[in-house]
């Protein structure tokens, strides 16, 4: 399978932004109000990748994502289109994100690969949630 450089259908970079005072920062990571209700998250977690370590590639059939980056490192996003469908199949796209593009987030639909690799000089962080839980006796909603 041949991926070639380009935009991917669906996927949409959302600024987010820190708002400053005397006590830190405050950023919003997820707004009902500016979220599509098919993408509302069910849950949401927080990860921490080591320098030159990559996360995936893996692909979600049924689950979209949605990523935010915060700093202080920064990451590489890749993001490749798998679905036969889309009018952008077998495009790929890689972003810098985090302490570069300070706050970014980015949804992709169901049928996309990624893959995450901390490009920083110092552990980088994460937030991801997802619009349904797949894994464990929570995703079935028994937990």
């Amino acid at each position: 399978m041949d991926f070639h450089k380009g935009s991917i259908a669906g996927v949409v970079w959302r600024p987010l932004t820190k708002y400053h005072d005397t006590r830190g920062w405050l950023c919003e990571l997820f707004r009902k109000d500016e979220t599509p209700a098919d993408l509302f998250p069910v849950m949401s977690y927080l990860s921490s990748t080591q320098p030159g370590v990559a996360r995936g590639p893996h692909e979600h059939v049924f689950q979209a994502d949605f990523f935010c980056f915060l700093g202080p490192s920064n990451f590489k996003l890749y993001l490749w289109d798998n679905r036969a469908q889309s009018p952008t199949y077998l495009a790929h796209q890689a972003d810098v994100v985090g302490a570069r593009r300070q706050a970014d987030g980015c949804d992709h639909s169901p049928g996309r690969r990624s893959c995450l690799s901390e490009r920083g000089l110092g552990s980088g962080t994460g937030v991801q949630r997802p619009e349904q839980a797949l894994q464990g006796a929570r995703a079935e909603g028994t937990g």
